[in-house]
């Protein structure tokens, strides 16, 4: 059962790569749609928000599906949906079916991700590690998105050319409804879905974990969103950029994957209030540092800090919410972002 519980987290994780590679394969290519589609720069920043909106804020309302009617399903189409619809932006004809195709692709993008970040908890012996694992596939997916996409439009020339990559998405769903446990991870004595867990008057719990969640979502966005212009203001060069976000983003990879690790171990209430009361400093030390080495060391520390975190949030909503524990997921990872993404112009 250990190996099984493994290859099922191994594969859910795959699945969560290609999610995330969908629902960010967009960005890279927002200039070739503007042109495509004769878009100015406003309407074309407005795909990405209508994918996120449809793509994360909506996922806890995927979860409450999940958890009333079954995750297995949503999971497997999900995944094929969103890889149809996504790669399929070449052939619309007009704005109107553009935006279509991309709410249909988001809309996929919701189904996975509450239902498979619950299925990947679900029984673990280390829920924490679990779910880390979970979350490192996502981020090889957003970091594989903008190669693969731009060297397939720019070496084919043309935006259709990307339906190819449904493909991999139609075979990996086709495993998924092969593998995953055909039962719920639902016992007959499990408690029944209860929405006093998520709106009731113990609630309070949860939706405080859902403001600290958006709030270290919104620094997380915030460093990664403007990292360019603070280090146009430093005088930095543009490798030197490159180099930051990189080690950024790498730096929190690793971090998601301790934190899990790490969570199983200790206490996760405390090691949250550590890395809150830690991260903060070191990011402000990057901040206002002018030398880039010094700056990069502040970097990498409060990127791996703040993301220690990370893992054990959900786990700690799953655990708030056991009948509801899809839709706390979503609330944790799309809701939050979403709302982190949308605090992004106040921050600018």
């Amino acid at each position: 059962m250990p190996n099984r519980g493994h290859s099922l987290v191994a594969l859910l994780a795959l699945g969560h790569a290609f999610s995330d590679f969908y629902a960010t394969m967009l960005s890279p290519i927002l200039v070739e749609l503007g042109r495509t589609y004769a878009l100015g720069k406003a309407q074309v920043q407005m795909l990405p928000a209508l994918t996120a909106v449809f793509g994360s804020v909506a996922q806890p309302l995927a979860g409450v599906v999940g958890d009333r009617l079954g995750r297995r399903w949503l999971v497997v189409f999900g995944t094929a949906w969103a890889g149809l619809f996504m790669c399929s932006v070449g052939f619309a004809p007009n704005l109107a079916s553009l935006v279509a195709l991309l709410i249909l692709g988001a809309a996929g993008v919701s189904a996975f991700h509450p239902n498979a970040a619950s299925l990947a908890t679900a029984n673990a012996a280390r829920r924490g590690l679990s779910f880390a694992t979970f979350l490192t596939g996502g981020a090889v997916g957003l970091a594989v998105a903008p190669l693969v996409v731009t060297q397939l439009v720019a070496r084919t020339g043309g935006l259709r050319q990307l339906l190819w990559l449904c493909l991999p998405g139609f075979a990996l769903a086709f495993v998924l409804a092969v593998r995953l446990p055909r039962t719920e991870s639902r016992t007959a004595d499990s408690p029944r879905p209860n929405w006093g867990e998520l709106i009731g008057r113990g609630s309070g719990v949860l939706w405080l974990l859902f403001v600290v969640v958006a709030l270290r979502s919104a620094t997380f966005s915030a460093l990664n969103s403007f990292m360019g212009h603070l280090c146009e203001e430093r005088g930095w060069s543009l490798s030197q950029r490159g180099v930051a976000l990189s080690v950024f983003l790498t730096a929190g990879a690793v971090g998601g994957m301790l934190g899990g690790w790490l969570s199983d171990m200790t206490n996760r209430r405390a090691m949250l209030v550590a890395s809150s009361l830690a991260a903060g400093p070191l990011l402000v030390g990057f901040a206002l540092s002018r030398d880039f080495t010094h700056a990069l060391l502040f970097l990498v520390s409060g990127g791996l800090v703040v993301s220690l975190a990370g893992p054990m949030l959900v786990v700690i909503a799953q655990d708030l919410c056991p009948s509801n524990q899809s839709a706390a997921s979503g609330m944790m990872m799309g809701l939050a972002w979403g709302v982190a993404g949308m605090a992004l112009p106040l921050i600018g």
